[in-house]
Parts: structure tokens; sequence; C-alpha cells
């Protein structure tokens, strides 16, 4: 069963400086993170994510229609999703023991 993490991020949360439950989890933190609590990074994440494509996106699909470079950025994106995601994945020990036993 795969569980959206309530509490956020755990190393925003030790960034923090948050301190743990009895179970081990993350209480309710007042704490800030670069200015944003660490239940809010996550949504911050995919926000700037979401800009930062809408922005780029434009610049990418002019290069892949008017060079001769298809290829070779095709492969260059695979490559950085493929990176992108696997560090995203093994963030934490939880995720990735969670990772290995889906792959």
């Amino acid at each position: 069963q795969l569980q959206f993490p309530v509490g956020g991020n755990p190393v925003a949360n030790e960034q923090a400086g948050c301190e743990r439950d009895a179970d081990g989890s993350f209480a309710a933190c007042d704490g800030r993170v670069y200015g944003a609590r660490p239940s809010s990074m996550l949504g911050l994440m995919a926000t700037l994510g979401s800009i930062i494509s809408a922005l780029f996106l434009p610049y990418a699909g002019a290069v892949v229609d008017y060079t001769d470079h298809r290829l070779i950025f095709g492969r260059a994106m695979a490559a950085t999703l493929v990176v992108t995601n696997a560090v995203q994945a093994i963030l934490t020990i939880q995720t990735c023991a969670m990772t290995l036993q889906l792959g």
C-alpha cells in the first residue's frame, strides 16, 4: 500500500527542527525551511517544477523542430528524467526500501 506522507518530506521536517512523535513520525510543526513550512514543501516543489517546465518547453520544442538535434535532445531528456526520478525514489530510507521491493 502506497501512502502519501501527510507530514511532508522528512528531510524538510528535520531541517526545520521538528520533533518526532513516539511512533517516529513528525508532529505538526511551525518551523520553516527556506521560508516555507515542511508540510508545504511537496506542493512547492511540484509548483516550481511545473512553472519551470512551462517556461522551458517552448524553447525545447523549437530546438526539436528547427534543428537536427532531435535524437540527442530526446536521449538527454530521457536520461534526465531517469536520474531525477531515481533520486526522488531513494530520497529516504523508507522510499528506498519500497522502491527495491517494487523493482
